[in-house]
């Protein structure tokens, strides 16, 4: 069922029938990349990019967020919907009424309302490390850095499983609920993953690529074991619940030594992200 939230932006969208939807997005750790309807004309894909420069906001190089993406040019994605999504599981062999967990975006809903509604957005990080904006070719294999993200997913897998299986868990708190979901989409990737093995193409990953493989995806997946670790600390602290959370901190570190270690990211000044923020939207309504 939809949520209050969701009931409020539909009866917006009904009553406004946008021409433009702006959703404001931030990445935690990436380059820049961008999420349209429709593909915009060169000049406006250059202004971009320019604008990038000027604000010392790089690129993402590292592949798209879904493997499913249409890429107009690197860090520029057709803005996808469930729709993809759901063909993008059947074609993996997953039931999609069980992997996915939510409806169509307001991307999709406003659509249908004006059929000339245009969709946006910009992720724009908090973290960069140069590795993301290098896009020359590495010497692994697409389906070794497949394996890594596999293999951290499983390994992220058990530690939720492991954990949401100590007595006295809080059911009724939010983040019981939240790591309930975690587990479907982390479960639901490794199956997609399995599933792809066989269709990854020939070649290596770019040095970009591979640092998202081998880093990026570390630093994501221990963002569910922080939400893990709020549930466990949400709970009943009993012996083994001060255990559990011992051991699930002591995981937690090591990946953060993990991230640190290998990777030299900086911080981006949050004036850049809202100044740019501004200008991306200003492009897209010069071109429409």
């Amino acid at each position: 069922k939809p949520t209050k939230q969701t009931k409020a932006l539909i009866k917006l969208i009904d009553k406004t029938k946008p021409s433009i939807v702006y959703s404001l997005h931030n990445s935690s750790f990436s380059g820049a990349y961008f999420l349209q309807t429709k593909e915009l004309d060169k000049t406006h894909l250059d202004a971009i990019e320019m604008t990038c420069k000027k604000l010392s906001i790089p690129l993402h190089k590292g592949g798209p967020e879904v493997p499913f993406a249409k890429e107009f040019r690197p860090a520029f994605y057709k803005l996808f919907d469930i729709k993809e999504e759901y063909d993008f599981l059947e074609g993996v062999k997953q039931d999609p009424l069980k992997r996915l967990i939510g409806g169509s975006s307001s991307a999709t809903y406003a659509k249908s309302k004006n059929k000339n509604s245009f969709s946006l957005v910009c992720e724009i990080p908090y973290l960069y490390d140069k590795s993301l904006s290098d896009s020359r070719l590495s010497k692994v294999k697409k389906i070794d850095a497949l394996k890594m993200q596999l293999s951290d997913n499983e390994t992220v897998k058990e530690s939720i499983v492991s954990a949401m299986k100590t007595a006295g868990l809080n059911k009724k708190s939010l983040f019981y609920k939240l790591n309930k979901e975690n587990l479907k989409i982390v479960s639901g990737l490794i199956a997609s993953q399995k599933a792809m093995m066989t269709k990854v193409p020939d070649g290596c990953v770019t040095n970009a690529e591979l640092f998202h493989s081998k880093v990026i995806h570390v630093f994501y997946r221990t963002l569910f074991l922080g939400e893990l670790r709020r549930l466990l600390l949400d709970s009943s602290q009993t012996v083994k619940m001060k255990q559990a959370i011992k051991e699930l901190e002591q995981v937690i570190n090591r990946r953060i030594a993990f991230v640190n270690k290998h990777s030299d990211y900086r911080v981006i000044p949050i004036t850049s992200l809202v100044k740019f923020q501004i200008i991306y939207l200003v492009e897209a309504l010069k071109r429409l």
